[in-house]
């Protein structure tokens, strides 16, 4: 075989193949209003979550983590028993205290749903979805270091109806993308519905104890947010000699 065959080379030929997954970090706002059983405990209140979305073709899967808070509480009895005749309660000093109550909690969920496209973007479309996870919530009685003997970290237990359990919600979001300035944001609606249970074993406000039966909450959710995509392109480019 003669040397310059030895040495021949192809001179350069390159080629690259690319694949890109679409995965985004949704920084949500949700103001969420009770429903049915649920409102006579609670008045309106908000949520601050993230929600992690993975986007395929034409579906899409999510999982959300959302702070709740509200300063409404509808049930005017929680210390019925321990308040004067104008709902008045007393501290230690003699003084009228000062109370405040707030709703606290937490839910998040598992969801997959379904990429409804429109315009030219690939991405900007509606997201029905639904979902399965875990919601609480409860009363936060605040007493802002007054010395309110009946209010104790202890007997707080006692008023706060500290629920929690197996959660579902439906809902449709419209995402929009915009690939020139990077404005991205989702709104929606969504149904959020928990089987929930008690985890105090006494009630003050009832004097009563607490039984093991489960309990329907409906919360009606209107979301606004935030998307930040985080996009990840593999490259790789073969040389031939």
């Amino acid at each position: 075989m003669r040397l310059a065959k030895l040495f021949f080379v192809v001179t350069f030929v390159s080629s690259s193949a690319s694949s890109q997954i679409s995965n985004f970090i949704n920084i949500n706002y949700r103001y969420l209003t009770p429903q049915f059983e649920t409102k006579k405990t609670y008045g309106p209140s908000s949520s601050i979550g993230l929600e992690y979305t993975k986007s395929l073709k034409s579906h899409f899967y999510s999982v959300d983590c959302n702070y709740e808070f509200g300063n409404k509480i509808n049930d005017s009895l929680i210390l019925e028993n321990v308040t004067t005749n104008n709902n008045e309660a007393i501290s230690s000093d003699g003084s009228f205290a000062n109370i405040l109550f707030y709703k606290r909690g937490f839910f998040s969920h598992f969801s997959i749903g379904k990429i409804v496209k429109t315009g030219k973007s690939k991405k900007t479309g509606f997201y029905p979805s639904i979902g399965i996870g875990y919601s609480q919530s409860k009363i936060l009685i605040e007493t802002r270091n007054q010395n309110i003997p009946f209010l104790n970290d202890e007997y707080k237990k006692g008023y706060d109806k500290k629920r929690g359990g197996f959660s579902t919600k439906a809902g449709i979001d419209f995402r929009y993308f915009n690939r020139k300035n990077n404005w991205q944001f989702i709104v929606g609606s969504e149904l959020i519905h928990s089987l929930s249970k008690n985890y105090r074993r006494y009630f003050y406000s009832d004097q009563s104890f607490s039984d093991n039966n489960l309990k329907n909450n409906l919360l009606f959710s209107l979301k606004f947010g935030l998307i930040i995509p985080i996009n990840r392109t593999n490259n790789e480019k073969f040389h031939y000699f």
